[in-house]
């Protein structure tokens, strides 16, 4: 092994709605961060529901376009938001929400998640609407 640098394997996850690469995950707790990973999202498919009791997500789009639905449990708002590579801007999404991903591309969307712990709301969730409500 040389000292100047290091390749790794990556964790790959098959999905038939696109796969997930991810490339760093902090099992033993030396990093400020959980994990980052690159999931590949179809075209016209949808992942979802996700939630997190401690996790922040930052969220970036590469390559694609993507359509976000967040749906905030507590007051019961639903937020939509698309982002692409042309955006050139992150998405922070705070725990204690649920969202979820469409790709609104005849192409493959990448989707980077940097996930972190984080005590932002304290809240337990309540039920979540249908994604096909938030997401269509």
């Amino acid at each position: 092994m040389s000292n100047l640098y290091k390749i790794s394997k990556i964790k790959f996850i098959k999905n038939i709605k696109g796969n997930i690469y991810k490339l760093i995950q902090n099992k033993n707790n030396k990093n400020k961060f959980d994990e980052l990973y690159i999931s590949k999202l179809n075209p016209h498919k949808t992942k979802a529901w996700k939630y997190h009791e401690n996790k922040v997500q930052r969220i970036y789009i590469p390559v694609g376009k993507v359509k976000i639905g967040i749906y905030q449990p507590k007051t019961k708002k639903i937020k939509t938001i698309n982002l692409g590579e042309n955006d050139n801007k992150m998405l922070i999404i705070y725990n204690k929400v649920f969202y979820g991903f469409k790709s609104i591309t005849k192409n493959n969307s990448l989707i980077i998640n940097l996930t972190y712990i984080s005590n932002i709301n304290k809240e337990k969730p309540e039920n979540q609407p249908s994604i096909e409500d938030l997401i269509k």
